[in-house]
């Protein structure tokens, strides 16, 4: 199935909790959780599996000794995104995106009504090609 953008977001520097999609999401229990490792240049586990409509809720812990990020290029689901501490400087066009300084986290929750694969991607640079790279597997 085609997944499509339906949001754009756009990461700014502000300090404290970053919030950006729907708040609400954060709001009730996840029916899926994950934890993914930010290495220099990997994701671990690079691969998170979900049923349709299920909320997924995703912790990036960012223990390389760069900057890494999560972002999506299509989504075609609702999605939210909470940092802790202050967020990145950089932006981004993609549909989804989450950038963590070393030593930080952040949450991103999605919910993808069909099934399908969302392929997600550090967007630093050289990361994407390589390797950093993940899917969201929704079967």
């Amino acid at each position: 199935h085609a997944l499509f953008a339906v949001l754009a977001v756009a990461c700014a520097s502000h300090s404290g909790p970053a919030d950006t999609g729907d708040p609400a999401l954060f709001e009730v229990e996840p029916d899926v959780r994950a934890t993914v490792t930010m290495r220099d240049i990997r994701f671990e586990p690079a691969q998170i599996e979900a049923p349709p409509g299920a909320l997924i809720a995703i912790q990036f812990v960012n223990e390389g000794d760069i900057e890494h990020d999560f972002s999506v290029d299509r989504f075609g689901g609702v999605f939210a995104v909470r940092t802790e501490g202050a967020s990145s400087a950089h932006g981004s066009s993609r549909a989804v995106h989450m950038a963590l300084r070393p030593g930080q986290r952040g949450e991103v929750r999605v919910r993808v009504a069909e099934a399908g694969t969302v392929e997600f991607f550090c967007d630093v640079p050289g990361h994407r090609r390589g390797g950093m790279v993940g899917t969201i597997d929704v079967r």
